[in-house]
């Protein structure tokens, strides 16, 4: 399409605004030419009616002819500026392609309006529908993004389900091993009760070898003060006999002797004995 650029003052497209407004403008003036097509169409019917009537004689014809001879001229004024319509419009775009536009911008036009009226609409709408396709590319763009996600999800999902399965296979040797360990658990504490019993059994026992130890232990101190008793007594009659020129002891303060050393001997070996006991 060839641009025209407008430079009425009162053009919308004005100081060459390119396509849409020349357009526009082209819209007007199609517009403009079907009106006076129209009109001529119809003083052309008034015409050949009015002739039909003047020949029948019941209608004179002066004043319509007066009208037509108007509209011819009429026409012809019309003609007249179409053809200077086109001569401007070749000039304008003569000085369009050497790149004129401060001149094209300060020059009238009279049909540039009505070309721009219809480009500007149908410019419009191709610039919705490339609007239109741009979106459902970026729509289309979004959906592909959306459809990578989606399997980007359901793998992660996949890969929960299976450390799922494991945590709970993991949960259920726990619960095996819990299970376990109560019995163990169990067991341990009717071990524990076994030896706080046989510790309360030690216990008692520690006691009654205390006891025993207790009452040894006034035994061998009397045995030991009987003894001490006697040996001061034996060593009182040697020293007797001695004063008395009698040297040899008696048989039986020997045996006396002898036998209460064997017995304290024994003695302190029970006392060791049973200290062992307990202390094991």
């Amino acid at each position: 399409m060839q641009l025209v650029v407008c430079g009425r003052s009162s053009c919308p497209g004005g100081e060459g605004v390119g396509v849409e407004g020349a357009l526009r403008c082209g819209f007007r003036f199609n517009s403009v030419v079907s009106l006076w097509c129209v009109f001529v169409w119809v003083l052309t019917l008034l015409t050949w009616l009015d002739s039909g009537m003047a020949s029948m004689g019941g209608f004179h014809g002066g004043w319509f002819g007066d009208f037509n001879g108007n509209f011819q001229h009429e026409e012809g004024n019309f003609q007249h500026e179409e053809g200077n319509f086109q001569h401007e419009e070749t000039r304008r775009r003569r000085m369009f392609r050497c790149g004129a536009r401060r001149r094209l911008r300060d020059t009238s036009s009279t049909l540039r309006i009505e070309k721009n009226v219809g480009a500007r609409r149908r410019l419009r709408g191709s610039s919705s529908t490339l609007r239109i396709e741009m979106n459902v590319d970026k729509l289309e763009k979004n959906v592909d993004r959306l459809e990578k996600n989606v399997d980007r999800i359901e793998k992660n999902v996949d890969k929960i389900s299976s450390l799922l399965h494991r945590v709970a296979t993991d949960v259920e040797k726990l619960q095996l091993d819990t299970t376990f360990l109560k019995g163990n658990q169990q067991k341990v504490e009717h071990k524990l009760e076994e030896l706080v019993s046989d510790h309360a059994s030690f216990k008692s026992t520690a006691r009654d070898i205390q006891q025993s130890l207790a009452v040894q232990k006034k035994d061998i101190n009397s045995v030991q003060g009987t003894v001490n008793f006697f040996s001061v007594l034996n060593f009182v009659s040697s020293s007797i006999l001695g004063m008395a020129g009698i040297s040899d002891e008696p048989l039986i303060w020997k045996k006396f002797h002898q036998n209460s050393q064997e017995l304290v001997q024994d003695v302190k070996e029970d006392l060791n004995l049973l200290v062992k006991q307990d202390l094991y």
